[in-house]
């Protein structure tokens, strides 16, 4: 093989290294009480928040991304649809009534976030 299919081939598994550990790697969980932010810049952060079953949970968006993906913010178990304006801070409170796993995301549905309900 050419010296230039073998860059080809390296420069491919890069990009697919780092496609997989953007969209599978390892997710920041936090641990909330009441309230939490999260920033809203190229995807969320932290995109898993760990909440109690039954108890109110608000959640901060603080939008600092001025792209069009991050313009709301959808969380379908919650029937929630929301604008979330550059540069501000947009509070959304909700009661996880199950344990387990409610998804958040853009409304593009591309940037993801979960929170998990425990006891």
């Amino acid at each position: 093989m050419s010296a230039d299919r073998w860059a080809a081939i390296v420069a491919g598994a890069a990009v697919l290294a780092f496609l997989y550990v953007f969209f599978f790697g390892r997710r920041s969980a936090v641990e909330a009480e009441s309230r939490i932010t999260i920033v809203v810049d190229g995807g969320y952060s932290p995109d898993l928040i760990v909440a109690r079953r039954g108890s109110p949970l608000t959640l901060i968006f603080d939008r600092r991304d001025s792209g069009p993906c991050t313009d709301e913010i959808v969380l379908p178990d919650f029937g929630i649809r929301r604008a979330l304006p550059t540069g501000r801070r947009t509070a959304i409170t909700i009661v996880p009534q199950h344990v387990g796993e409610y998804e958040f995301s853009c409304g593009m549905n591309m940037l993801h976030g979960r929170i998990r309900a425990t006891e």
